[in-house]
């Protein structure tokens, strides 16, 4: 398993990330791996200089030991966005199932316009937030339009993959943001929809 501890992530030390494994072969070639592909004492192995320090493990533990704390307080705030943003016209809320929980890594909301013309809307949308002092992301990549991987197959037109890649859109959520930013941030987004 692999977790990252990218400034969006739901705990991070600024970057970085971290590999678990159960295979002990695995094992091996990770650790050799960070250290220049050194392997007893040799450097046998492709490897990168991509050490976590005390200091950013540190910050992470203290993380880690409130990670429930957090996690109620992403989903808290993700719930006063949905509560704002359902009866928005051309969007969609993110749907968790009664049955799951999120840590709402990311708060992604779908822009409902015509597939040819939403990556347009979607930029003109978050300049005008930009120009409003709100920040907002791209929600999502489709890996089957990334160039480097033209060379593979791909099975299927990834119609869900594109549409998402094109439409997503990441609202601002971290620990400082309050119900004032919050109901900022929607009103920023209701008036750069309706400029449109």
């Amino acid at each position: 398993t692999i977790f990252s501890f990218h400034p969006r992530k739901v705990f991070t030390c600024g970057d970085g990330g971290l590999i678990t494994t159960n295979d002990d072969e695995y094992s091996e070639r990770i650790r050799s791996m960070k250290v220049f592909g050194a392997e007893n004492g040799q450097f046998k192995n492709w490897g990168t200089n991509q050490r976590m320090s005390n200091i950013h493990g540190a910050v992470l533990l203290g993380q880690i030991r409130r990670i429930e704390e957090i996690v109620e307080a992403r989903v808290s705030r993700a719930r006063k966005y949905d509560n704002f943003l359902e009866k928005m016209d051309n969007i969609s809320v993110p749907k968790i199932g009664v049955d799951n929980r999120s840590n709402y890594q990311t708060y992604a909301i779908l822009l409902d316009f015509e597939l040819e013309n939403v990556a347009e809307i979607r930029s003109k949308i978050m300049q005008s937030m930009k120009n409003k002092g709100v920040q907002t992301q791209i929600g999502t990549y489709s890996i089957s339009s990334t160039p480097y991987l033209d060379k593979y197959r791909k099975v299927g037109e990834l119609n869900n993959s594109k549409r998402l890649a094109s439409g997503l859109l990441s609202l601002p959520l971290h620990h400082e943001l309050d119900d004032e930013d919050i109901q900022y941030v929607v009103e920023c987004l209701e008036e750069s929809i309706r400029s449109l």
